[in-house]
């Protein structure tokens, strides 16, 4: 596998989903992100970690599938590697 430099909020979003047990949804992002405090002038709604996630999931750092979240059908990314 090629080498992925990562943008830092793709490191924020990828140390998230990894504190969240590699595998996460969005919502769950922004909100392990809001509990953490974590230092970050973007990042602050769910479309904009679902962007990232997905931008993500095409580097081929992660996987995505659809399931259910609560009532919803969401996305859930499950990181597969690790970037430098």
């Amino acid at each position: 596998m090629d080498t992925v430099k990562t943008t830092p909020k793709m490191s924020i979003v990828l140390e998230a989903v990894k504190e969240l047990g590699g595998e996460a949804f969005a919502p769950q992002v922004l909100t392990y992100l809001n509990e953490a405090d974590a230092d970050r002038t973007d990042l602050k709604t769910i479309k904009s970690i679902t962007s990232t996630l997905g931008y993500i999931a095409k580097t081929g750092l992660a996987t995505k599938e659809k399931a259910a979240f609560g009532e919803k059908l969401l996305t859930k990314f499950k990181i597969e590697a690790i970037a430098e």
